[in-house]
């Protein structure tokens, strides 16, 4: 099976290091299409795809073609090698806002295969977590195919499409969220004293124990949470300044305001 990726930018790159990383795919398995070359000569520096400026030449050769463009640059792709498609063909997209009804409005077959997908970047590292919708002409078995994908760096589950915004919000964008709250961590211990690369490495450290203890022990956050604070002690003194400063309010919002942002992509 070749998978093409259209986009050697931060998602394409990802789902490729994801993927090989994982050990069940071969880099060339891959062909990675940009209108860069130097993004193009770049990746074939570090790794052994092929790679293409000619989006028509990497369908063609392609099983799989993952769509990791920006949502302004859908419709230009998509009509591009809207003659070089079939109905053998898979095709994910990871535009944001852009649903499976838009992408088939720009293709003239309108039998193909269509999956939108709303990955993150933790995909590079074998730990991201992907939402995946399917068009009605997917059968079972292209829906294993595109599972194996998104399993094979990471953990993936099927949702309404309905829900894509709010996935693009949680998901999709959240990580930025996370960096913030890291180098937040961080700078609070700097100011205390600890240096700069033990503060990133313990607060990494710290978001890294206190998800996976979630995640394994599947216990409630707010009881995780208590386990932690004893009474008139040190972790209640900092829950209460975040909430002073109306902490989970300001996350509520940013989810909020990010999901509305998706849906006038």
């Amino acid at each position: 099976m070749k998978i093409g990726i259209i986009g050697g930018g931060n998602m394409g790159l990802a789902l490729f290091k994801g993927m090989t990383k994982s050990g069940e795919y071969d880099e060339r398995d891959f062909i990675i299409s940009d209108i860069n070359e130097k993004t193009l000569e770049n990746i074939k520096k570090n790794f052994d795809p092929d790679v293409t400026n000619v989006n028509a030449y990497l369908v063609e050769h392609s099983d799989i073609i993952v769509l990791a463009v920006v949502p302004n640059m859908i419709e230009t792709v998509l009509t591009e090698i809207d003659r070089t498609l079939s109905s053998d063909h898979i095709i994910i997209s990871f535009a944001a806002g852009v649903e499976i009804a838009r992408l088939t409005s720009y293709l003239t077959d309108k039998s193909l295969k269509i999956v939108r997908a709303m990955p993150n970047i933790p995909m590079s590292v074998g730990k991201g977590m992907t939402s995946v919708a399917f068009n009605d002409n997917c059968t079972d078995e292209d829906k294993d195919t595109v599972f194996k994908i998104f399993n094979s760096c990471g953990i993936v589950k099927e949702q309404e499409e309905r829900l894509f915004n709010l996935m693009t919000a949680l998901t999709g964008s959240g990580p930025a969220l996370i960096f913030v709250f890291l180098e937040a961590l961080a700078d609070g211990a700097v100011k205390c004293g600890l240096s700069r690369d033990d503060a990133y490495l313990a607060a990494a450290q710290l978001m890294n124990g206190s998800s996976n203890l979630f995640l394994e022990s599947k216990t409630h956050p707010g009881i995780l949470k208590d386990n932690v604070c004893s009474p008139g002690g040190t972790a209640i003194e900092a829950i209460a300044t975040l909430e002073k400063n109306s902490f989970r309010y300001a996350v509520i919002e940013a989810i909020e305001k990010c999901a509305e942002k998706a849906g006038k992509m």
